[in-house]
């Protein structure tokens, strides 16, 4: 059974920011039109893998080195939807 607070599990979290803008335009009573801009991973922060729980010789601090990132870009997506 794992406990509840584990060490080897700790990691910074995720520092993502999504941000959405959309504007909507009417034509007549029934018929209108949308225009949507979805921005995630807004500041492009770059997400870090986990770090190692091996000792690592040379460094100044021997543990818990960040030596890669994931794959995580600023992603922009454009949306427009005609209603009717």
């Amino acid at each position: 059974m794992e406990s509840r607070v584990d060490a080897t599990l700790r990691h910074n979290g995720l520092k993502n920011f999504d941000f959405a803008v959309f504007k909507r335009t009417t034509f007549g009573e029934r018929a209108g039109l949308e225009f949507r801009t979805e921005l995630f991973n807004l500041f492009n922060h770059p997400p870090f893998c986990f770090s190692g729980t091996n000792f690592v010789s040379g460094s100044s601090n021997g543990f818990r080195q960040m030596t890669s990132q994931l794959n995580n870009p600023r992603l922009i997506q454009f949306a427009l939807k005609f209603q009717f």
